[in-house]
């Protein structure tokens, strides 16, 4: 079950979402060690004040992000696509079942308020600071 969230149902499940970090994962070769220079995928942790709780959301833009921290975010395709899963173990002789509901958050973009679909250029040329995305 996948749910696509605009901007009104961000706000109302998630509340304001701020930026905390970002990972990086870069590809990995035995004789050479990672390769700084290239980004094989791109995670998001969020602070969502309505949860009040950090998520993950993987970022399908592999670029690397110029937000600064804190940051209040607006997204581009936001989704959300959670799924179950079911461990099994034995507990005194006896076979106990437990499910499990893992939240999954992916996006096409993410960006700053007020810069997301905005070139760099444009913000400054209109006197605004780039890293914080107002005009």
């Amino acid at each position: 079950m996948k749910l696509t969230m605009d901007r009104e149902t961000i706000s109302a499940n998630l509340g304001r979402v701020i930026f905390l970090g970002v990972d990086y994962r870069h590809p990995y070769e035995k004789d050479k060690g990672y390769d700084e220079e290239k980004i094989e995928g791109v995670t998001l942790h969020i602070g969502c004040e309505r949860l009040a709780d950090s998520i993950d959301v993987v970022v399908e833009t592999l670029e690397p992000l110029d937000i600064p921290k804190f940051a209040n975010l607006e997204f581009e395709g936001l989704s959300y696509d959670p799924y179950a899963t079911v461990s099994t173990f034995n507990m005194d002789g006896a076979t106990r079942s437990r499910g499990v509901l893992t939240e999954r958050f992916r996006c096409i973009r993410v960006g700053a308020e007020g810069t997301l679909g905005r070139k760099p250029e444009d913000i400054q040329a209109a006197g605004g600071d780039v890293a914080k995305g107002k005009k």
